[in-house]
């Protein structure tokens, strides 16, 4: 649900070999633009086993924003009827 209710008007542009460097990481990254709301919607999975730290660069200062991170105890960890909220979406 998390990808589908942020799906943004348009998608914006991203740097061909910026978004190469991070494919080579295992990082995905997807950035549009709603316009209704006027909100940059990011999405970022990381597929890789490391932490990995995205330096966010845009033409125009940015006032505010909510990171929405969907984890779980591990990377291996799902959702199942016994423990549903085992990975779950937490606003930071």
């Amino acid at each position: 649900k998390m990808y589908s209710r942020n799906m943004g008007t348009y998608t914006l542009a991203m740097d061909a070999k910026e978004r190469a460097a991070l494919e080579e990481k295992s990082v995905f990254a997807n950035a549009s633009f709603d316009e209704k709301s006027g909100e940059i919607i990011l999405k970022v999975v990381n597929a890789g086993k490391d932490d990995f730290v995205l330096d966010l660069v845009t033409e125009e200062e940015l006032k505010s924003g909510t990171a929405v991170c969907l984890s779980g105890p591990d990377r291996y960890a799902y959702n199942t009827i016994e423990e549903p909220n085992k990975v779950s979406a937490k606003a930071r």
